[in-house]
């Protein structure tokens, strides 16, 4: 299916970008958790990857994302970026039904 397609070639992708020690799998659907060594974190540039992966994804696709710091509270720093990812996804989304609504005044 293509969006199968699209999830094994985005999966490439972040492997391919991130650094060596990072670790990225799919939780299920269309989210995928990523951990980055703290000591990368700050030289991982979510978006600039995001700018990349739109104009490198097999289909037109695009990804939110969401950031936490993890220290050992793993099931604590999911939810803040689970959280963040949500919130970024509200905001794309208010975003586009401004656009919509500009577009017909």
């Amino acid at each position: 299916a293509q969006g199968d397609r699209v999830f094994s070639s985005f999966g490439r992708f972040m492997k391919a970008n991130l650094s060596r020690d990072a670790l990225i799998w799919r939780t299920g659907g269309d989210e995928f958790v990523c951990l980055v060594p703290l000591s990368q974190a700050a030289e991982t540039d979510f978006a600039a990857l995001e700018e990349e992966w739109e104009k490198e994804a097999p289909y037109s696709s695009s990804f939110s994302y969401g950031t936490a710091e993890y220290r050992g509270g793993g099931p604590e720093a999911l939810r803040q970026a689970d959280k963040a990812m949500y919130d970024m996804k509200r905001q794309r989304t208010s975003s586009r039904e401004r656009l919509k609504k500009g577009r017909r005044l």
